[in-house]
This record gives structure tokens, sequence and C-alpha cells, in this order.
């Protein structure tokens, strides 16, 4: 392409590097942090989730409750982006700050128990053809 050459340095340490890059990319591109608890043995699910980076917020600032919750602050870009991520964790993430998310996420758990629990929307799903359900 150029013709130039490059040589890597012999202590360079890829892994290292990589990690690092990532870490600060994820920082610069996160403005809003929710401050959150987490289920005794749900952290795995969080690492599925997230990444490897939670893994390193618990042991730099995590701290359990007195009911083997953990501590930790998560980042993302918006109360939106927050909420979105939150949500499908149900009963194994509590948000604890800010309170907008708190409320947001209480607002939408409140509206989807209430679909679910008018006594007129009971849907009972109809055979269209053998075994096959709409």
């Amino acid at each position: 392409l150029t013709g130039e050459m490059f040589e890597r340095p012999d202590d360079f340490d890829l892994v290292a590097y990589w990690h690092n890059w990532c870490e600060e990319y994820e920082r610069r591109q996160s403005s809003f942090t929710a401050t959150v608890r987490v289920a005794p043995g749900f952290l795995p699910e969080l690492i599925r989730y997230f990444g490897e980076s939670v893994v390193n917020r618990t042991q730099t600032q995590g701290s359990d409750d007195i009911d083997g919750w953990l501590h930790l602050d998560l980042l993302f870009s918006s109360l939106e982006t927050a909420r979105e991520r939150i949500l499908p964790f149900g009963r194994g993430v509590e948000v604890l700050q800010p309170w907008s998310l708190r409320r947001s996420i209480q607002d939408y758990a409140e509206q989807i128990v209430s679909l679910y629990q008018e006594k007129n929307h009971e849907v009972e799903p109809k055979c269209r053809t053998a075994g096959v359900y709409p």
C-alpha cells in the first residue's frame, strides 16, 4: 500500500492494549451512570450481556449489602438506553440511582403488569390449521 514498514515493540502487550482501549472507548461513549444492586449469583448474566468490563467495575467499586446484593455503577449513553438494557433483567437488577431511571423502569413494569392482569383481556390462541397457532 504505502511501502512503509512498521515493527511492533517487543514489550507491546496486545491484550492489555485492547482491554484499555475498550474501557476508554466505553467511558467516552457513556455519559449516563446508573447505580444498581445485582442479585446474588446474577453477575454471570451481567457479564454475558455487558461483557468483561463489568467484572473490572465490581473489583474496583463493587460492595455487597447485607443481603449479598452487589452494588455497582453501569455506564450508558442515555436514560433510555439504560432502561432498555436493564428491563430484561427483571428482579435480577434493581436501580438505586438516578431516581428518574428507577421511576421510569417502575412505570414500564406497572404498565406490563396492568396489561396482563386485565380481566377482560384473556387471549386464547385459536388453531388456524392443524397444530399451527397465529
